[in-house]
């Protein structure tokens, strides 16, 4: 299968899923990237080969080049739908008036509520890790806490609170967002790739949130797959993504955060260790970047094949 992905490089981006995602659909594809603003009928005519699917990486501008003239190819083409979110209603003209019939969509619950209209045409398509980043690096457990990221109140309010009754806690780390649009994000002088997964895996508990949306973010899985037990509020695709509460993670609500964090600390040995060695074996069986690859190379193949 001849693949072509248009997406924005992301080898020096704040995360590198679509790198990662990359590397595995190169495995599986004939892939061709694609990183320049411009009109898709010229972009196919410069290839040496015409792709039998074309895969644009969501339609924001950072994440995606700005091609027009999507509705002028016959080639069966799909959208990565990240941030669901961002300028909803340009999204939905944009799909409407192409005639996109493919979503690849990371936050399954949210899009059939706000994008009704286009349920027949979503694949749930969740978050991954990097096995090869994202693992137990076998470190001393020398946080007992840590919380990573932004914590603005206005889109991530549990997170915000987890911060303001914990950081006199003993044994509790923060590190905030770095910011974004800051260049190239190198593990020199940011707390990301390699790096950013190290710290997850010096943590016995790591807590964070689902946002005001309600998301399955990546730290679901990033935090799990580096064996520190995950405290996050049950979302509602938690429990088709095998995420369990209390079997591989800890639920957690703005009433009983602070409980929880002390209480598994306090008893790491024998009630969180176990907890997060099954959420780490979850991810490393269900959730990889390999995974998704050859569940999205399935959904092309059935699209291509008439069957969806």
């Amino acid at each position: 299968m001849r693949l072509l992905f248009i997406t924005k490089e992301w080898d020096q981006g704040i995360e590198k899923n679509t790198v990662y995602l990359s590397r595995a659909l190169s495995r599986l594809t004939e892939l061709t990237e694609w990183h320049d603003d411009g009109d898709l009928c010229a972009i196919v005519r410069a290839l040496p080969q015409k792709p039998d699917f074309i895969l644009l990486n969501d339609l924001r501008p950072t994440r995606c080049p700005e091609i027009t003239g999507v509705g002028g190819v016959d080639i069966p083409l799909g959208i990565i739908m990240h941030d669901l979110q961002y300028k909803p209603e340009m999204r939905k003209a944009f799909i409407a008036d192409n005639g996109i019939r493919h979503l690849f969509v990371h936050y399954r619950s949210y899009f059939l509520r706000h994008y009704a209209e286009f349920s027949d045409r979503m694949v749930w398509f969740p978050h991954w890790i990097e096995p090869s980043v994202f693992k137990d690096y076998g470190q001393p457990k020398s946080y007992e806490y840590l919380l990573m990221g932004c914590a603005e109140p206005s889109i991530y309010p549990l997170r915000a609170r987890i911060l303001d009754a914990m950081s006199g806690e003993p044994g509790f780390v923060y590190h905030p967002h770095p910011g974004y649009n800051r260049g190239a994000y190198t593990e020199d002088r940011y707390i990301v790739g390699t790096r950013y997964a190290k710290e997850i895996n010096k943590a016995k508990l790591f807590l964070t949130d689902s946002s005001k949306y309600g998301y399955t973010l990546m730290k679901y899985f990033e935090a799990p797959a580096c064996n520190s037990l995950l405290l996050a509020p049950q979302t509602e695709d938690t429990a088709e993504l095998g995420l369990i509460p209390g079997h591989n993670f800890i639920d957690i609500s703005e009433a009983d955060f602070l409980e929880k964090a002390r209480y598994f600390a306090a008893n790491y040995e024998s009630a969180g260790r176990p907890v997060a060695r099954r959420g780490h074996d979850l991810v490393m069986e269900r959730h990889t970047a390999q995974m998704r690859a050859r569940q999205l190379v399935s959904e092309i193949e059935k699209i291509l094949g008439g069957g969806g």
